[in-house]
């Protein structure tokens, strides 16, 4: 369900709650000015005009409905008046929307004839209005963990290493893009399966010894080749951590990894060279003493 959603499925119980033709939902924006986002049967130049305009303070506590049964009488702006009734309006509600103790925005109810709000009517409207505000900050949480999973991704896919998190029992919890391209799959395609699909028996193995002592509740260090399963052999610099739960039971690990196949092989190629010119060098020094004798 999408905010809109929530927005129109309030309005229509709105509408039909509190026995009126036209109704709106306004929110305070990040510059704390509430704003219109849904609306039904209201015009564009009164949106503009009362765009703002709030019965209660930014920081009001506990704040109550506000009720005009009849806007011809009612003592409030001249302009305000004003605009109100050129947009046919007699009466109007504004019930408050309250998250996490915090007023939010309100939503509102027109008439187009002078109207007494029952204690029945306010009763509701409350009740509505506490249902939508509640949504309303179920789908803020929503993104805004959306949004720290974002960065998150964002910034572990701009690390030099790869990351993976593992259960005890020997499967994928989480492995970062880096990780799942090196081994040729997605990181959807990778999470939930075991270890020993990615691997296959003879990685798992060799890798299986550092398991063992990370899930001892030891954080544990290795360099070596480790083989995956149709992919072939990469050096791996790895760094496993113990993930623990809320109690402090080891319920799996975190690694980092990097691969350091190309400095392997660029040591390997090195060495080789060391030793061939160690050759040559000894053959040149039995040929000067050849010749010095």
């Amino acid at each position: 369900t999408n905010v809109g959603e929530i927005y129109d499925a309030s309005l229509d119980a709105i509408l039909s709650a509190m026995d009126c033709h036209r109704a709106s939902i306004l929110l305070f924006d990040k510059e704390k000015v509430m704003r219109f986002v849904a609306w039904r049967g209201l015009s564009e130049r009164y949106r503009k005009a009362v765009e703002g305009h709030s019965p209660w303070k930014r920081d009001a506590k506990n704040p109550k409905p506000v009720c005009i049964n009849d806007v011809d009488i009612a003592d409030i702006p001249k302009p305000l008046k004003s605009t109100i009734r050129s947009e046919g309006i007699r009466a109007v509600a504004f019930i408050p929307l309250v998250s996490s103790q915090k007023l939010i925005g309100k939503f509102m109810t027109y008439y187009d004839a002078p109207h007494v709000f029952t204690d029945e009517e306010l009763k509701l409207a409350t009740t509505i209005a506490r249902q939508l505000g509640q949504a309303i900050q179920h789908k803020r949480d929503e993104e805004a963990l959306r949004e720290k999973e974002a960065e998150l991704e964002l910034m572990v896919t701009q690390t030099p290493f790869m990351l993976t998190r593992c259960t005890r029992d020997l499967r994928y919890r989480y492995v970062s893009r880096s990780y799942a391209d090196l081994v040729g799959r997605s990181p959807e395609e990778i999470a939930g399966k075991p270890i020993v699909e990615i691997l296959g028996k003879e990685g798992l193995e060799k890798i299986l010894p550092y398991i063992k002592k990370v899930l001892k509740g030891r954080t544990t260090e290795y360099e070596m080749e480790v083989p995956f399963q149709g992919v072939g052999v990469h050096w791996l610099h790895t760094v496993y951590t113990p993930d623990r739960d809320s109690e402090g039971n080891v319920v799996g690990w975190f690694a980092s990894l990097t691969d350091v196949s190309r400095r392997k092989q660029t040591e390997a190629l090195l060495q080789r060279s060391k030793e061939l010119l160690e050759k040559r060098v000894g053959e040149r020094t039995q040929q000067l003493d050849l010749a010095n004798k």
